[in-house]
């Protein structure tokens, strides 16, 4: 959703650093980068209900991929599932386990 649709004085709450609207934010603290592709970063973040560290990939999605969404609808995001369904599936002793996978919408660039 755009910012323009949310009633103002949300649109002030969700910018303030003590609201988070994030699961990312709500369920991790990051510790720091531990590498960067052509797809994404990953980041070493400690999780706050358990207190296990685990590497998190964020993979922004591209404007290319956005404007599919808009032109296709469900089929494009039944796309987007079907590529995370298959990463979940991925066992090998060299790939790191795959724990969950979300979307969510961010106005943050990193």
């Amino acid at each position: 959703p755009e910012f323009s649709t949310i009633p103002s004085l949300l649109a002030t709450l969700i910018d303030h650093e003590m609201v988070d609207t994030t699961r990312y934010g709500r369920d991790f603290v990051e510790l720091d980068l531990l590498g960067k592709g052509g797809y994404g970063k990953v980041y070493r973040v400690n999780h706050k209900l358990d207190g296990r560290q685990y590497a998190v990939k964020k993979i922004p999605l591209s404007s290319s991929r956005i404007h599919r969404i808009q032109q296709n609808g469900q089929a494009e995001l039944d796309a987007l599932l079907m590529e995370l369904q298959t990463i979940a599936r991925l066992e090998h002793p060299n790939i790191v386990r795959y724990y969950s996978g979300w979307i969510e919408y961010s106005t943050a660039h990193n």
